[in-house]
């Protein structure tokens, strides 16, 4: 039987590969990089991502390659605590923890155990065609792979995407995120298991403590700001007197480890399938990172996806039945992440006035109720 062909070894790749191995599926893996992703800092892995994580087989707790998360706190822009919610807690009665993890330690965990020829770098997609016995793709360099199905995991710029549907750019988000890494005593940052989130206006700034004595950050602006926000120096100045040492981690950060980027998502899309080709990952519902939700959807997808290829005999069936269990819930977190995106940093001071007075009033419960849908497992099969 003809392997499934996967294109892009970022999260939704990697994962889709190896669920699909516990299946006994043979999948090849396809991406466009020289190497596997070593950039992008730390995120956040709620307990439904690590819920999927150990589905397939991976503790990411297990020789501390991630930090267990027991609290993250919302500060304003003015020092004042206006959440903390108890986020250990939440994940002991899910059965599942929250961690922060570096990307590049969920890459390599996922990749653990691929056969290296299973995994071929440096490849750029060229053209898809439908074939009898599934569909096939072609690279730039003139090399060919068939598959039973083809499943484009490519991100936010996929390729495999704009065959399927035709060229439509990413939605701009109005934000750039700025990311550091600060090699320092932890003692000046949060404890290990706790994040720090700050909003002010038109801005907004995120820590925590990695361990290894490294604090990884990202700051936000929007709007207007972006124009002043143009190099490191004037980025710290847009964070002055921010608390929790902002604006010194800022300017303590090499300027090797500094990336920015800009914050895009995409619409819902209402058809991630055609024929034997389908859609996973950021290529099929990129977010705005705002809840911290695209790794861990990236992750849900992946099991979907694998058990219904690995138990219907139809490719095609087995994409329908993968939209159909995915898509509400995909589409929701899209939702909330662009409305938390758009509403969490206004310019306007009685806006942010407002933000800040709800989130103070609201009590922890209240934040753990409304989390908790989003956090619990998602019914995907293990």
């Amino acid at each position: 039987m003809l392997p499934v062909q996967i294109i892009g070894a970022g999260v939704a790749g990697l994962a889709l590969a190896r669920a699909l191995r516990l299946r006994g599926v043979h999948a090849q893996v396809h991406e466009r990089a020289p190497h596997l992703r070593a950039e992008g800092g730390v995120l956040t892995l709620w307990s439904n991502g690590v819920g999927a994580l150990g589905a397939l087989g991976i503790d990411p707790l297990r020789d501390r390659r991630a930090i267990h998360l027991e609290r993250a706190t919302l500060w304003s822009s003015r020092g004042e605590r206006l959440a903390d919610i108890p986020v250990g807690d939440l994940g002991r009665r899910l059965g599942s923890p929250s961690v922060v993890v570096r990307r590049s330690e969920l890459l390599a965990l996922l990749a653990e155990g691929l056969p290296p020829e299973d995994l071929t770098l440096g490849v750029t997609v060229d053209a898809l065609r439908h074939t009898d016995l599934g569909a096939e793709v072609r690279f730039t360099a003139g090399s060919v792979a068939s598959g039973r199905a083809v499943v484009g995991a490519d991100g936010l710029h996929s390729v495999v995407r704009s065959c399927l549907v035709g060229e439509e750019p990413p939605r701009a988000a109005n934000q750039d995120c700025w990311l550091g890494v600060v090699q320092g005593d932890p003692g000046d940052g949060p404890p290990e298991g706790t994040t720090f989130g700050v909003v002010g206006q038109g801005r907004r700034f995120w820590l925590a403590n990695a361990g290894r004595g490294e604090l990884h950050w990202y700051a936000i602006v929007g709007g207007e700001r972006r124009s002043a926000a143009r190099d490191q120096g004037s980025l710290a100045e847009a964070f002055h007197r921010w608390p929790h040492g902002a604006e010194a981690l800022i300017l303590a950060t090499p300027a090797e480890s500094l990336r920015v980027v800009a914050l895009h998502d995409r619409a819902p899309l209402h058809r991630w399938s055609e024929g034997c080709v389908t859609l996973a990952g950021d290529a099929a519902h990129a977010c705005t990172p705002d809840l911290g939700q695209g790794a861990c959807q990236s992750l849900e997808s992946a099991l979907v996806l694998a058990e219904a290829l690995a138990e219907e005999r139809s490719v095609p069936e087995a994409l329908r039945r993968y939209e159909l269990q995915r898509r509400t819930r995909a589409h929701l977190v899209q939702s909330l992440s662009r409305m938390v995106s758009d509403g969490s940093m206004p310019e306007d001071p009685v806006r942010c006035a407002l933000r800040d007075l709800s989130c103070r009033l609201t009590p922890a419960a209240r934040w753990v109720a409304a989390l908790e849908p989003l956090l619990a497992p998602s019914g995907a099969p293990g």
